[in-house]
């Protein structure tokens, strides 16, 4: 399982815009808050997919201790 950090802000139009620290090349929006993880996902993975396909390393997920530790963040799990 893999799990990243995400940041969520407000974008001027009333989305959410949506990175991860983890993938510099990840930016995408989110409707609302119940939209982001899914948005996320999806970003996540094909990023994933093109550092695979280019032979690039991934980068290392966080762990579940880390995670506690930024409480009221937003983040995403990958199988």
């Amino acid at each position: 399982m893999m799990q990243y950090l995400l940041n969520v802000t407000n974008d001027h139009n009333g989305s959410l815009l949506i990175t991860c620290p983890a993938f510099p090349e990840v930016t995408t929006f989110a409707e609302d808050e119940a939209d982001v993880a899914r948005r996320a996902t999806a970003a996540i993975e094909e990023a994933i997919a093109a550092r695979i396909h280019d032979g690039d390393e991934l980068p290392r997920p966080c762990t579940d201790e880390e995670l506690r530790r930024v409480k009221g963040k937003y983040w995403v799990k990958l199988s």
